[in-house]
């Protein structure tokens, strides 16, 4: 029988897929970002006595493929299929994205406050969120697309910059900006030292207060701090939403 690899089996497709090839008789390595969320294909395994193996792989971090490769190769000595299946089931969070801002839209332009728009898609995002806990982390792609949006958001604030202006003052800007660095790290490092706190979480959290969860997650992404991606885009995310809950109604207040 064969030897087969498949990426993206903590759900849909690849979840299905996994058991297919195990009930057709093969070696089954099935790989997930996040292993903890192959307790049903392990269960599934376990009790119809399915050769499937749980492995963990990250798609978006470049070494971690020929490691994991190697590892599977060395464990069953060839690989007969490879199925890359990983990023592919994005639907269900772009849906929930688009139905959380059509509503959002219309709540406001019901009571005639458009401006409270951006105000209510936070206030139903958290709700929804924190109501539907399993069903938010069955949806796949969520950390991906959340990057792709980012990164668009960044293109869009950078086009409507003033390139000359800005290569006129850059080199100002560029001293500006790294005294600030410095004086902010040597700072940092102090007080993380004195208090006794990780200095890799203290500059993940320093982050998300000023500057937001998109270059968070970039300086915990290049730094290798995976584990602290996601608290960064948390705490950032969560000083957006009360700073916009007390920053639109205090604008809109004096109209």
């Amino acid at each position: 029988m064969s030897v087969v690899v498949i990426t993206g089996c903590s759900g849909g497709i690849g979840f299905e897929a996994a058991l297919a090839f195990a009930r057709n008789g093969d070696t089954v390595h099935a790989t997930m970002r996040d292993v903890s969320r192959g307790t049903k294909l392990r269960n599934t395994a376990d009790a119809e006595r399915l050769d499937i193996q749980i492995v963990a792989l990250d798609l978006t971090r470049a070494v971690d493929f020929p490691e994991t490769i190697g590892r599977i190769i060395d464990a069953s000595a060839r690989i007969d299929v490879l199925a890359n299946n990983a990023g592919i089931n994005h639907v269900g969070a772009l849906a929930l994205s688009f139905a959380i801002c059509v509503t959002s839209a219309a709540i406001a332009g019901l009571i005639g406050q458009t401006h409270y728009t951006i105000l209510f898609d936070k206030i139903i995002t958290i709700v929804v969120a924190n109501l539907f806990p399993k069903a938010m982390d069955a949806l796949d792609g969520e950390f991906e697309l959340g990057m792709i949006f980012m990164y668009i958001i960044f293109a869009m604030m950078g086009s409507g910059m003033n390139a000359t202006a800005f290569i006129g003052s850059a080199m100002n800007l560029y001293l500006y900006e790294m005294l600030i660095v410095v004086v902010h790290l040597a700072i940092l490092s102090f007080v993380a030292r004195l208090l006794k706190v990780d200095l890799a979480e203290a500059i993940v959290a320093s982050a998300a207060a000023p500057v937001g969860p998109g270059p968070t997650a970039a300086i915990a992404i290049s730094q290798g701090w995976r584990t602290l991606v996601t608290p960064g885009i948390m705490c950032g995310i969560f000083g957006y939403v009360i700073g916009t809950s007390v920053g639109v109604p205090v604008t809109a207040f004096p109209n």
